[in-house]
């Protein structure tokens, strides 16, 4: 009796156990980027602290990279480096968590991100904001 199956990874459920399903683990004789496509292939973006992760990224390649002549690099860099810490800080303040239930006799699995602050999220909040902020009210300026 198949009851349900978490979206990532793992086997059906079947009376409250996990069923274990064959090891789909990478060998060390793949390549460097199997390697790394397998890291991407966990980090789903499906909330929106997660998508400030590589937004931050991507703008902090573009400011380290590029001259960019309207805005000025280094308020770039405090920008996305402010968004990095935000989304990471975010992403430790809302941990994964499951539980099992019971509804109309069938047995689910119920997962969920519910805001559970801990310091080190909420000090990465406070401290990428103002770094954020900084940086934000320096490309302001600088483009008036």
């Amino acid at each position: 009796m198949r009851v349900g199956c978490l979206k990532r990874g793992g086997g059906p459920f079947v009376g409250g156990h996990r069923m274990s399903l064959p090891n789909k683990q990478s060998t060390p004789t793949g390549t460097a980027m199997e390697a790394i496509a397998g890291i991407f292939q966990k980090f789903i973006i499906d909330y929106w602290y997660k998508m400030l992760i590589p937004i931050s990224v991507i703008l902090f390649i573009l400011a380290i990279t590029t001259d960019l002549h309207t805005i000025p690099n280094g308020p770039l860099v405090l920008l996305s480096i402010g968004l990095f810490m935000i989304g990471l800080g975010e992403w430790i303040n809302h941990p994964l968590q499951t539980s099992a239930g019971v509804n109309f006799g069938q047995k689910m699995v119920i997962v969920a991100h519910p805001r559970r602050p801990k310091v080190g999220g909420v000090v990465l909040d406070i401290v990428g904001a103002i770094l954020g902020f900084i940086g934000f009210v320096k490309i302001i300026i600088a483009t008036i």
